[in-house]
Parts: C-alpha cells; sequence; structure tokens
C-alpha cells in the first residue's frame, strides 16, 4: 500500500491554485486532472474550436498541454 505524502499535499493545492490562475489554461478548459512529485497529467475536453479542419485537436492545443504539463511537473520537484 502507498503511503500518503502529506509533505506534497499543500505544495500540489498552491500548484494547482496558480496554474488555475493562468488565462490560457481556462480559455482552453485544461485542467490539472493528475498531480503527483514529477508528474502531471493536464486534461481538455474535445470541443470543435479546439480541433483543426480534420478533427484532430490543433497542434497549439497539444504543444501548450505538453509544455505546460512539464512545466508543472518541474515545479513539483523544484518546489
Amino acid at each position: 500500500m502507498l503511503q500518503a505524502d502529506t509533505e506534497f499535499t499543500p505544495i500540489a493545492a498552491h500548484i494547482r491554485a496558480n496554474v488555475m490562475r493562468q488565462g490560457f489554461m481556462t480559455h482552453v478548459g485544461a485542467e490539472v486532472s493528475d498531480l503527483t512529485r514529477g508528474g502531471c497529467e493536464l486534461s481538455v475536453d474535445r470541443r470543435p474550436e479546439l480541433l483543426q479542419q480534420n478533427g484532430f485537436f490543433h497542434g497549439g492545443v497539444t504543444a501548450f498541454l505538453i509544455d505546460n504539463a512539464t512545466t508543472i511537473a518541474a515545479a513539483t520537484v523544484k518546489g
């Protein structure tokens, strides 16, 4: 059984609050769906305004999610 990382709980809350103050996160409708030390998963609902002409997520949305998730993951380790 995994032991809860109680020291990380306030750090995670602080990071989540800061991330949700980012205008583009709210504009795109992305949210932090998982946050651990060294890891971050962002999710966004598939909506027509985020898709390119062939129905796939626009590369800009994908790049944003990757960039932001890796930055957030680094912050969980760095503080």
